[in-house]
């Protein structure tokens, strides 16, 4: 009878979480740079236009929340996986 391996490779739940959160951040993380790249470049190319500077304003707005809420959660998901290995 052959073994049955773990496809997870993660010998814990915990190091599963932290697998997934990292790859969330590192999958993130590129999608935020790319949309600061793109409000900067909104910003250029409005040249003045009252409403193409509200609209990069906003792009870059939203960019910097979306990174802050991704950050968060990535902290969020470390430190419960640390709380919970300390109470083992």
């Amino acid at each position: 009878m052959a073994a049955v391996t773990n496809p997870l490779h993660s010998p814990t739940l915990g190091d599963f979480i932290k697998a997934i959160a990292n790859i969330v951040m590192q999958i993130g993380g590129i999608v935020v740079v790319v949309f600061i790249i793109w409000s900067g470049f909104l910003f250029v190319t409005a040249r003045g236009n009252e409403e193409q500077l509200k609209k990069a304003r906003t792009t870059f707005f939203w960019t910097v929340i979306g990174g802050v809420i991704l950050l968060g959660a990535y902290v969020i998901a470390v430190a419960i996986v640390a709380f919970v290995n300390s109470l083992s």
